[in-house]
């Protein structure tokens, strides 16, 4: 049976299109890792430096007496939950790498990356994902890695993605809170003692109270932004530490605006906790 010219065309395409799919999905030139090659041989807990840098900016990071710390573009206590998801990067298996030499890096995104992560001087470069098998490629020393992973909402975060979202310091002692509306609890020998226009109906209400802020999370961490806040709520501490003001925005969504940094805490609706007496269990059974 003879096949009419335009068939034979299609037939051709087809095959052709076949053989592309092959060369692309094996990728000739790449090497296979052995089975759980890791990218590379840090070790997370050793890692004293971070530098990340994307389209958002720039952000460095240093663990200092046990604790990750913010450095740059300012300084104050780093969410250690979203710093290990930078320094998981450095820990992933590498599937297939070749030498970078002789490639065009802007096949994989490699020329211009997404981000550039450095851990103690060992940069990592974050190219695009691999059509076929959604694999991310990497550039590290001069070779180009394939690894399993592909979620870059670390590295490709601004700095206020790495900032505690603890209001009250890792360890911190209160030993006062001034709440506007509300008044002033203070800790002296005998417990709590209370001055204001608005006394709470038991002793406990008081460290219900302290142990709002004290546990207080944002929900998320904002540069801070022009505001028409006054009310202000003072919190002191039993070391050394400096009262900590910050300014309020009441709303549904209560926001503390520490203007000596230059952040934002979104409370969210845990707020209300934090600007009220919560009746304790022993005044409800009352």
């Amino acid at each position: 049976m003879t096949m009419n010219p335009r068939t034979f065309l299609n037939v051709v395409l087809v095959l052709l299109m076949m053989v592309l799919a092959v060369v692309v999905y094996f990728q000739p030139g790449l090497k296979e890792e052995p089975a759980g090659k890791l990218l590379t041989t840090l070790n997370p807990q050793q890692v004293k430096e971070l530098r990340l840098s994307n389209e958002q900016g720039e952000v460095v990071l240093r663990h200092e007496g046990g604790e990750w710390q913010l450095q740059q573009p300012l300084m104050i206590a780093a969410d250690k939950v979203h710093v290990e998801q930078l320094l998981h990067w450095f820990t992933v298996s590498s599937v297939q790498s070749y030498a970078a030499e002789g490639h065009d890096l802007a096949k994989f995104g490699l020329d211009q990356p997404q981000a550039i992560l450095s851990a103690d001087g060992v940069e990592l470069r974050f190219g695009n994902l691999d059509p076929l098998n959604h694999r991310r490629y990497l550039l590290l020393n001069g070779a180009i890695h394939l690894v399993a992973e592909s979620d870059l909402t670390a590295p490709a975060s601004a700095w206020n993605y790495f900032v505690s979202p603890l209001i009250v310091p890792q360890g911190a002692q209160i030993k006062g809170l001034a709440i506007p509306g509300l008044g002033e609890i203070t800790q002296g020998e005998k417990g709590w003692r209370y001055s204001g226009k608005m006394p709470p109906a038991s002793a406990d209400d008081m460290q219900i109270l302290v142990d709002s802020w004290r546990n207080a999370r944002a929900i998320s961490v904002e540069p801070v932004l022009m505001s028409e806040a006054h009310e202000r709520v003072v919190i002191s501490f039993a070391d050394n530490r400096p009262p900590l003001t910050l300014k309020l925005l009441r709303g549904n969504d209560l926001i503390l605006i520490h203007e000596e940094v230059g952040i934002e805490y979104h409370m969210g609706e845990q707020g209300e906790a934090l600007l009220k007496w919560m009746e304790s269990e022993k005044t409800v059974a009352k």
